[in-house]
Order: C-alpha cells, then structure tokens, then sequence
C-alpha cells in the first residue's frame, strides 16, 4: 500500500504576461528622387515555400523548373495575391533561391503591393524558414511608384546558406526518425511541440530588451529561425514558429506561420491544419520559460495547442493586414478534448487519473493533466482529489498493480485557474 505520507506542494501557475516580445514588422524607407534606391528591413517575419517540398497531405509539391523558374506555392497566402503579383512571387523566390545580387522585377509592382509579396515570400518560403534574407534594397520611379529591382542583403553567402540548409535537415532527420506509421497528425504535432520545447532554451533577453535592442539581437543571432531553433538549440518566439512549421512541411502537415500580437507586443505562432481543420498552436506560450529556474513543477504547458479562433483571440491578436487566415472554429484536435483529459466531474477526474497512471511507466515527467469544464467543477476535483483523499486511495488501488509507482514520495499540485487545468506531477 502507498505510504499516506506522501508530501503534496501546491504550485500555482504564472500567468504568461512575461513572454511577449518578439517583433515582425517590416520597416522602410523612402526615397522621394525618381529611380533611386530605399532600404528596407524586416526586423521579424516568417515564411516558407521553395523548390521541391510536399507541404500538404493531398502531395500538392512547390516546384521551380529549370527553364522559367516557375514557383508554385500552395500556401493560402500565395493563393491570395493577385495574378501580378504571384508573378512577382515567382521572380523573387527564384532569385533569392540563386544568391542573385540583382532581381529585376518581371512586372510592374507598386511599393505597397511589393510590401504584399515580399511578406508571402517571407513567410512561405521554405529556404527562408531556416535562413530568411530580411534586408533589401529596391530601386523605384517617383512618378508611380512601380519597383523595378531589388537588392537582397543575405546574411550568409550561398555556400554557408547550403551548409545550414544540411544541417538543418540533419536536426531534421533525427526528429522525423521518432515519428512511427502508429502515429495521427496529432500525435505527430505533439511530437514537434514538445521537441522543439525541450530541446531549445528560449532567449529570454528579449523580455526587456527595446526594440532596437531585439533587432541587433536577432541580426547577430539565429534565434528567430529554424536554423537556431533545431541546429543551435536558442530562439525566440518566430524561431520556433519557423521550426514547427518546417518540421509540419516535412511529413505533408500544411502549417502556416501567424503574425500578431499577445500582451500589446509583435508576436508569432502556427496555424495547422488537421484533418479538415485549421487550429492555433503557440509553442511559446506552452514552454514553461516563466519559471525562474527548473523545479518539479516546470513542465511542457498545452495551454495553447490547436485552439479555435474564439480561444486564441482572448490574448492573442491577428495581424491581417496583408491576408486572412482561415477560420478555426473545432475543438476537436485540442490536447485536453483529443487526448481524453476533460473533466466534467470529480468522478471522470478520478477515471482520467486511473488510465493516465497505467501509463506513466513510459512517461519521463511522470504528470497528470486535467482540464475541468468549470470552475465549480475544477474546485470539485481538487476538493474530492487533495482534501476529501481521492487521490490518495486511487494511488493505493494502483499501486498494488504497478510496482514503479512504488518510489512516489511526493505529489506536486499545480492549479491554473484562469485556464481550469490542474497538473500533477509525481
């Protein structure tokens, strides 16, 4: 029998108002002599969609031929732009895919609908997903403000761009070696969710860095990127939205990158689609990176993975400035909802709790998660579970089955209220 001296810590969740401080935007400036030239950075963005990369299950491919450099992307954003603009796309992504130092424009393209593509080349192609060329040079005539060149400024030559290119698929390759034929899309999600958040530190500086601080940040650095997050193991938020995204690519999960706000901050995360379905799922806010230090109750949060629009938007905005994103509106694919972890009572907690210990043996954190469907429901469970013994004697009932349970010395109750989710860690 279980020793009823078990030590129980209680351990209430942080909010997450610390994590907001990533920035995408794209800034310029202009010159106002006809045919000159004006730079333009794009502090942090995201994208991806290049030569030969399955990026849905239905097998649609984006392919470049040799002959016309034809990029075909079947991101909803590509599909979005207008037919000049698409043509543009294609000239683009061709010559940055090339190293080129010019790119003339195939077409004429006023400034602000250039802004258009070069945020979808930008946030759908796949070479910029792990080493994007923010900064440009573009020529323009006054009278209408047509662009006719760009001057990409790479921040690696095309020998080291391919360097990271095999590394990051090496990252890559170890990753995808854990995904088994057993597996669902959500499962597989899962995988890249936790991985990224386990494997990665998250640059924290940019907590209370300024803005001008983040970009000199991130120009020294490849924390906003894929390259970062699965070669050099540091990002930031878009670091790990371009990581799962590029991940999601690789095994025909369409997956797109979000930019917005959370907190009043620039911020970015993925939208994935699953089945027939589009959800929200921001592996930032589910890394425990509040925690001043790791402790026994710093573990993997799915406070935000696969949420419908109605959840996301409650501290999380849109940025649909240049496209619309579908709609989210299913909460079947949501971690608690999927997996079977609602509860709508102290008895289904009970039963949650049961299944969950059966299988622990093959779970390193060894915790328990439980969503309530209520506040009335979640006081319930912790009432039924830490005060009335609950847990305790469905600990008993088990032990007597699973010997590895016999080494639990303490349980660690951690409660967020905001959300309604109770975490238990053995």
């Amino acid at each position: 029998m279980i020793n009823r001296k078990i030590k129980i810590t209680a351990a209430a969740f942080l909010t997450t108002a610390a994590l907001c401080s990533c920035s995408n935007n794209i800034g310029h400036e202009e010159n106002s002599k006809p045919e000159q030239t004006a730079a333009v950075t794009s502090a942090q963005q995201s994208s991806s969609a290049d030569s030969t990369f399955i990026n849905e299950t239905t097998s649609r491919t984006s392919t470049v031929t040799d002959t016309d450099k034809t990029y075909i992307c079947t991101s909803f954003k590509y599909e979005q732009l207008s037919g000049n603009e698409k043509n543009i796309y294609n000239t683009v992504c061709a010559g940055l895919s090339e190293h080129k130092e010019t790119i003339e424009l195939s077409t004429d393209i006023t400034i602000d609908s250039f802004n258009r593509v070069y945020d979808a080349v930008l946030t759908t192609m796949e070479t910029q997903m792990y080493c994007p060329t923010r900064t440009y040079q573009y020529s323009y005539t006054e009278s209408d403000s047509n662009v006719s060149k760009i001057v990409p400024e790479y921040k690696y030559s095309a020998d080291d761009t391919q360097r990271i290119h095999e590394e990051v698929e090496a990252a890559v390759s170890e990753v995808l070696s854990q995904v088994s034929s057993e597996m669902s899309q959500v499962d597989i999600v899962r995988l890249f969710h936790d991985y990224i958040i386990n494997d990665c530190e998250y640059e924290d500086r940019v907590n209370t860095a300024t803005d001008s601080e983040i970009e000199e940040m991130m120009h020294q650095s490849d924390y906003d990127n894929a390259y970062g997050v699965l070669v050099r193991h540091k990002g930031v938020c878009e670091g790990y939205a371009r990581a799962f995204r590029y991940l999601c690519l690789r095994t025909g999960i369409e997956c797109e990158l979000v930019s917005g706000t959370s907190c009043g901050e620039g911020h970015m995360w993925n939208i994935v689609k699953l089945g027939s379905d589009w959800y929200h799922i921001d592996l930032t806010w589910d890394d425990p990176i509040l925690y001043s230090g790791k402790s026994e109750h710093d573990n993997i949060r799915y406070n935000y993975f696969n949420l419908s629009d109605e959840k996301i938007l409650t501290d999380h905005t849109i940025d649909s400035t240049y496209y619309q994103y579908p709609g989210a509106d299913s909460d079947s694919a949501n971690f608690f909802i999927y997996y079977g972890l609602y509860a709508q009572s102290a008895e289904s907690a009970d039963e949650i709790i049961k299944r969950e210990l059966v299988k622990i043996y093959n779970n390193e954190e060894r915790v328990i998660y439980i969503k309530a469907a209520s506040e009335d429901v979640l006081s319930e469970i912790i009432q039924h579970l830490f005060e009335m013994n609950g847990l305790y004697d469905i600990l008993s009932d088990i032990q007597d089955q699973a010997d590895y349970l016999n080494d639990i010395t303490q349980v660690v109750k951690a409660v967020d209220n905001e959300n309604l989710i109770l975490k238990i860690i053995l």
